[in-house]
């Protein structure tokens, strides 16, 4: 991801925050959005960085596992904000997810953006509910992949020279 797009995901994910916390599908979370450390081991109740510094190093080692995955999974000619805008849904998803959704099908086949924007549009729910906060994620994510407009859940413009 682009340092943008790493700064705009930080912020999609409520910043990095130094406790273990249950996310809306009650899963053990931490930093920004971690629910597992690069070692593959489980975020559990309990679990702390001790500086945010730490949270962003965990961040950085973990996203490169999404990194990868968008980039195999991806054709060769997207832009870095189409690339971003798809490890953003996949880091909030799961690789597996992308993997079999028609999102990926139509962003190889280069679906006009449209199609693709109905994609990243549909996968607004968690345990079976609409969720609002999952609504603004995607036109955020759908915002980036058409035109490189990184803005957080709240609309305001990412700056590279520190967040929002």
């Amino acid at each position: 991801m682009s340092r943008r797009g790493r700064l705009w995901l930080v912020e999609l994910e409520g910043g990095h925050r130094l406790a273990a916390y249950r996310d809306i599908a009650g899963v053990w979370t931490i930093g920004a959005g971690l629910t597992r450390y690069s070692s593959g081991v489980r975020v559990k109740e309990g679990d702390h960085f001790a500086s945010v510094g730490q949270a962003q190093r965990a961040f950085d080692d973990y996203l490169l596992r999404f990194e990868l995955d968008v980039d195999a999974m991806t054709r060769d000619d997207l832009l870095q904000h189409e690339f971003d805008a798809l490890v953003s849904f996949c880091w909030n998803l799961g690789p597996d997810n992308l993997r079999r959704s028609t999102l990926l099908r139509r962003v190889n086949e280069k679906a006009p953006a449209p199609a693709i924007a109905d994609q990243f549009a549909a996968w607004h729910f968690a345990d079976g509910h609409s969720v609002p906060g999952l609504i603004t994620r995607r036109l955020r994510e759908i915002e980036v992949y058409e035109g490189g407009e990184y803005r957080d859940q709240g609309g305001r413009p990412i700056d590279v020279q520190g967040g929002s």
